[in-house]
């Protein structure tokens, strides 16, 4: 499986580790003539050149963005690779390139945050893009049904637009788009898919003027799917062209990029608890496994907690030279952040057999990711807006 690369210049890092040395202590404030007043802590001044820190959140968006790109680009091409001509082989080459695309676009996942109007495009995105957990017996067969499926359904005509259209229809796990159809397409529910399963057969026409066969239809899908997620991963890259987020972010205050950076990261760890480590009514926790035919949820989780890192220290170091803020709430995000990294880090592969260890530390997760967004929202507060 292919390496994730974080390109980052080595000219913004030094930058924002050592470009906020000059900052410059406000003036006090006159002392009152008469009696002592109530007076009230004055917001932080920032005198810094703020260009530094977005710089470095611009440049890493883009590149992890660029970066994702070509992984989309190889899985296109592996694809079209294994129609030619399936086989078993390639088969396995093209499931190591989905794990590689997913790898990559959920380390941008830090960078999807929204910035002033547009959450509910965004939700649209991650929707459609990466929803689970999924029941994939709505899409294509399971061992136990193998005639259930939209795959298998011989009265529907299989499309673009019905794919669309039977997203999530009755039921969030209803999902036909996105990583994790694509993951259930390629798999299969028991991780045994063939490569006979995508073979090119003579149509088997419907009195509707359509297709039935099975193996043929799994292959328009498959195709359909891919050419979808190349085209709304390259709408969700463009919000980081200079007429979409990235002028959103330049237009706001010093203040308000620091906010909204920020609660980018309080975004990211709100998903986090609500997708990976969830908790019922009775107060139990329990595991929603992202990637569970490909078994790849631990490394699609260490890929974002990677930049979620790397933007929190970014964060932090600016926060600590320009005196802003609680220090125990910056250690309480620091070590936080710390936590979850290495921790994901030394988990193995989530799989039935290893599943003891993930509920082993779900709870601490949970804690340390709670503990985190509350020393967020205190250091949000203690920014303040100009």
């Amino acid at each position: 499986m292919q390496t994730l690369k974080f390109l980052i210049s080595p000219v913004v890092l030094l930058l924002l580790i050592t470009g906020c040395d000059n900052a410059v202590t406000p003036e006090s404030a006159p002392e009152p003539a008469a009696e002592p007043m109530v007076t009230t802590t004055p917001l932080p001044v920032y005198n810094f050149p703020s260009e530094t820190l977005l710089g470095l959140w611009i440049e890493t968006a883009q590149a992890c963005y660029a970066e994702a790109e070509l992984s989309y680009l190889e899985f296109d091409a592996k694809t079209q690779e294994f129609l030619d001509a399936p086989s078993q082989t390639r088969l396995r080459q093209l499931q190591s390139a989905w794990a590689t695309a997913h790898q990559h676009y959920a380390a941008c996942r830090i960078f999807q945050q929204p910035t002033t109007g547009d959450s509910e495009g965004l939700a649209l995105f991650r929707n459609q893009l990466d929803s689970w957990p999924i029941m994939g017996g709505f899409l294509d067969a399971v061992p136990e049904y193998p005639d259930t499926g939209l795959i298998n359904d011989g009265v529907i005509a299989l499309s673009v637009a019905t794919l669309i259209e039977q997203h999530q229809l009755t039921d969030s796990t209803e999902v036909t788009l996105g990583f994790h159809a694509l993951e259930f397409l390629l798999w299969g529910a028991d991780a045994k898919r063939s490569y006979t399963d995508f073979m090119p057969y003579a149509s088997e026409m419907s009195p509707m003027g359509f297709d039935t066969n099975r193996e043929n239809r799994r292959r328009l899908v498959l195709t359909d799917l891919v050419a979808l997620l190349l085209q709304q991963t390259e709408q969700l890259q463009a919000r980081w062209l200079p007429s979409g987020t990235l002028a959103e972010m330049q237009a706001l205050t010093p203040q308000k990029q620091t906010r909204f950076m920020l609660q980018s990261l309080s975004g990211f760890l709100t998903q986090l608890r609500g997708s990976y480590f969830n908790e019922n009514h009775q107060g139990d926790l329990f595991l929603i496994e992202e990637s569970p035919f490909s078994h790849t949820t631990r490394d699609d989780l260490l890929a974002s907690l990677v930049n979620f890192n790397l933007m929190q220290a970014a964060l932090v170091s600016l926060l600590e030279t320009q005196e802003v803020g609680n220090p125990s709430d910056i250690t309480a995000l620091q070590q936080a952040a710390h936590w979850l990294l290495t921790t994901v880090d030394t988990l193995p592969p989530l799989q039935e057999d290893t599943a003891a260890d993930w509920y082993a530390v779900a709870a601490d997760v949970n804690t340390q990711a709670l503990a985190a967004i509350r020393a967020i929202a205190a250091l949000n507060k203690a920014i303040g807006l100009p």
